[in-house]
């Protein structure tokens, strides 16, 4: 049994306790309180002791790339069209599993290295061909769907079933890369098996515009691939026809909703039981979509988490940046922020039984975050100041990143 003292310990699920302590055995959190006289806790410093931050959203094979694909404020389309070149042919969007070089890294270890120098612990993470070997950070896998075109349905819903058992849930792409009776399927699969559905929705103007259409850019796109095929999607349809079919599964994730309506929105609100949304802030800042309404999925009282997507959209896979942007841009308090990124994030992913929060019997799943000498009416501020930075991160008790003299992983 240890005991770790910091200058503040914030539980999230209730106020942050000044000169703080966290006892972990066992993998498990054993006690949170404060600081007694008498105690031979290891002190830790000026550092504060949070929840592991969850990234409820990425694609980890894409954690090699130096730089996001494309330019700021392209379009999806053309944004896919990059993907498409990035990776080694054209199968691989299909069923994207890009060949790693003996000579280079895997990029899913990357982003596994790289997520707990960021000090998060869990991560959702959606999974193509690409190997996983194991993780010392909690991963839910969600394996990916692609087929459009009716002839492939069959061969991908084999697959489906073959992996499910390795994996944590199924993610039917998007709209316009999974064919209705695919998505049926998937569905029907996740009420079968009790397992969560994650899937890309309303992300883009051209994404709607095909769903109502069957024109547009994306349209063009899927031509140009030959993806394409008349009664893959039925036209007129909108992001409500999908979440109505979703709300039918134990558990569902939209990824993004950057074009949800209010009534979409109310929709969602009625089922947060088991529907919520991963929002990527900086993702959609690299988009340059419209603004995003998340004061009304709040005013909804909906499970809002955050993400990263990947590094084809975003320059890392920080969390703690994400709430920085969301504080910045949305103007929520930094105690809100926290919350997006731990608490919120273990509810999308059904795992707050777990983790996301510091109390008795939850994953010893911790970030130490070295923060400034300054002081603050409300600790929270001190998470975000320009000065604070992740110097440790544990997973079930065991240190798996650190810089703090005291703490050797």
């Amino acid at each position: 049994m240890t005991t770790y003292r910091a200058r503040y310990v914030f539980p999230v699920d209730r106020p942050p306790i000044e000169n703080g302590t966290v006892t972990i055995e066992g993998g498990y959190i054993r006690a949170v309180g404060r600081f007694p006289d008498e105690s031979d806790a290891t002190d830790l410093g000026d550092v504060a002791i949070i929840p592991g931050l969850v990234n409820a959203h990425t694609h980890l094979e894409f954690s090699d790339l130096e730089r996001p694909l494309g330019e700021p404020g392209m379009s999806l389309p053309w944004w896919i069209r990059e993907v498409i070149k990035h990776r080694t042919n054209v199968a691989d969007v299909l069923s994207p599993s890009a060949a790693v070089s003996p000579t280079k890294r895997d990029p899913i270890q990357m982003g596994i290295d790289e997520s707990a120098r960021c000090g998060v612990v869990t991560i959702g993470e959606i999974a193509t061909g690409s190997t996983f070997k194991g993780s010392p950070l909690d991963v839910s896998r969600y394996f990916e769907l692609r087929a459009l075109r009716r002839g492939d349905v069959d061969r991908c819903l084999d697959e489906a079933k073959s992996v499910l058992s390795q994996c944590d849930g199924l993610s039917p792409h998007a709209p316009y890369t999974v064919h209705r009776d695919l998505f049926e399927a998937a569905i029907w699969l996740c009420r079968y098996a009790s397992r969560p559905l994650v899937m890309h929705l309303a992300e883009s103007p051209e994404e709607l515009q095909l769903l109502a259409t069957a024109r547009g850019p994306m349209r063009d796109l899927l031509d140009e691939r030959n993806w394409w095929e008349p009664g893959a999607i039925l036209v007129g349809q909108k992001p409500i026809d999908y979440l109505q079919q979703l709300s039918n599964v134990p558990r569902s994730i939209i990824i993004h909703g950057n074009y949800l309506d209010d009534d979409e929105l109310r929709f969602l609100g009625i089922y947060r039981d088991r529907m919520s949304v991963v929002y990527c802030p900086r993702t959609h800042a690299y988009f340059r979509h419209d603004p995003y309404p998340l004061r009304s999925m709040l005013s909804h009282r909906l499970v809002v988490a955050l993400g990263t997507d990947s590094r084809a959209s975003n320059p890392d896979l920080d969390v703690r940046k994400e709430m920085q942007f969301v504080i910045e841009r949305h103007g929520v308090s930094p105690e809100l922020a926290l919350r997006l990124g731990t608490i919120n994030g273990a509810a999308a992913m059904g795992l707050g039984e777990y983790c996301g929060i510091l109390t008795v019997g939850k994953s010893a799943n911790l970030a130490i975050v070295q923060i400034p000498l300054r002081h603050s009416a409300d600790p929270h501020e001190l998470l975000f100041d320009a000065e604070a930075r992740v110097i440790a991160t544990m997973s079930r008790g065991r240190v798996v990143f650190s810089e703090h003299p005291t703490l050797a992983p």
